[in-house]
């Protein structure tokens, strides 16, 4: 699902086309890890010792993915350092897990869901479920706290063993794990939505690309956002100025000549307004009849809690339950509402910013008639 949502284009790259993946070099440290450390949690009588532990690291461990033969070579280290922290500070407190790389299939309002749980332990009288992280970025209680996946893994083992009672992100890389309670009512439901929303998506065909912090993928040269881009991509569309590179280049050059001139714009404004406010005017001639006025706008707002009140107290529950600014304002139009409810709800408005902004009017030949704009202040 993470991947859908990621780039609904690359999910169906990978699972309706089946292109071939790359190989990553992360998904070769986090593999081997999690295999280490499936071998150090199920070992007979447990849990395997140091040595057996990295053998097993080393067994499972591919330079696949990896830019070089020295990289790959750090990182295998660096994954042997991340095993022997993990296994002197885990050790001494190892108690035998109820499961481990457990298979789970669950249907969430119709849909199946599959996945894999790294570990899961006895907690009190419930059970705990720890998911081993082995990226860069350290994972926080707040992730724990809102991670979908989690919500899933808890309702799987909620199913198969029962209630559990603490969530865990066991950062490898530090040796540090962050845990949070079970997830509420309310994430259930949050992750069922996005289940259902995601199938609906692919069920319906909907494959747009997506841009996200892991672009370019490996499909990049098929991708609209950069198969023009990709190393392997062929130059079509020649144009008669060279290129479409060379219009690129030309694009690029315009727009930041462009937000140089809007920033330049903006301080002229400022002594614009500044010499209206010293003389008391609201417009100025740029001269050939063109006028440049200021206008101010305000925001305005309701506080929705106050109008839940005065509607659940004029007794139109109804309207209190899915009350937002466009209907507090639909009601305060509603000639059939009755007057004293929306003589509060419009005392209920409050002014939440002001800004000012210079408005630059049409000459009398583009417009045909005079501006209309506002004119000098009294």
């Amino acid at each position: 699902m993470s991947t859908y949502e990621g780039c609904p284009l690359r999910w169906r790259f990978l699972y309706v086309d089946r292109l071939p993946q790359a190989p990553k070099g992360y998904f070769s440290f986090g593999s081997a890890l999690h295999e280490a450390l499936e071998a150090w949690a199920t070992a007979e009588p447990g849990p395997a010792s140091l040595e057996a532990t990295l053998e097993a690291y080393r067994k499972a461990w591919s330079d696949d993915g990896f830019p070089d033969a020295a990289t790959a070579a750090r990182e295998r280290a660096a994954g042997e350092a991340v095993l022997e922290r993990f296994w002197r500070a885990e050790t001494p407190r190892f108690a035998p897990p109820v499961a481990v790389e457990l298979p789970f299939t669950i249907d969430v309002e119709g849909v199946p869901v599959t996945g894999f749980i790294d570990r899961v332990d006895r907690e009190g009288g419930g059970f705990a479920i720890v998911d081993y992280k082995s990226g860069r970025r350290a994972m926080t209680r707040r992730d724990a706290a809102t991670s979908g996946q989690l919500t899933l893994y808890q309702m799987a083992v909620d199913d198969l063993f029962g209630r559990v009672e603490r969530l865990t992100l066991h950062n490898l890389r530090s040796n540090v794990p962050v845990s949070a309670p079970r997830h509420d009512r309310a994430a259930v439901a949050s992750i069922a939505d996005r289940v259902v929303a995601t199938a609906e998506a692919i069920e319906a065909g909907r494959f747009d690309p997506r841009l996200n912090r892991e672009c370019p993928c490996e499909f990049a040269n098929r991708c609209p956002y950069f198969a023009e881009t990709a190393p392997s991509a062929e130059k079509r569309l020649p144009f008669a100025g060279g290129g479409v590179g060379d219009l690129a280049r030309r694009y690029v050059a315009l727009k930041e000549t462009a937000r140089a001139a809007e920033a330049e714009a903006a301080g002229v404004a400022d002594e614009i307004l500044a010499y209206m406010d010293a003389r008391g005017v609201r417009r100025v001639e740029a001269g050939e009849g063109r006028p440049v006025t200021v206008v101010e706008a305000t925001s305005r707002a309701f506080d929705l809690d106050e109008a839940r009140r005065v509607l659940a107290e004029a007794g139109l529950l109804d309207r209190a339950l899915d009350v937002d600014e466009r209907r507090v304002r639909a009601l305060m139009a509603d000639p059939e509402a009755p007057r004293e409810v929306r003589r509060r709800l419009a005392a209920l408005e409050r002014v939440t910013a002001r800004s000012r902004f210079l408005r630059i009017g049409k000459t009398l030949e583009e417009s045909g008639e005079p501006d209309e704009g506002l004119t000098r202040s009294t």
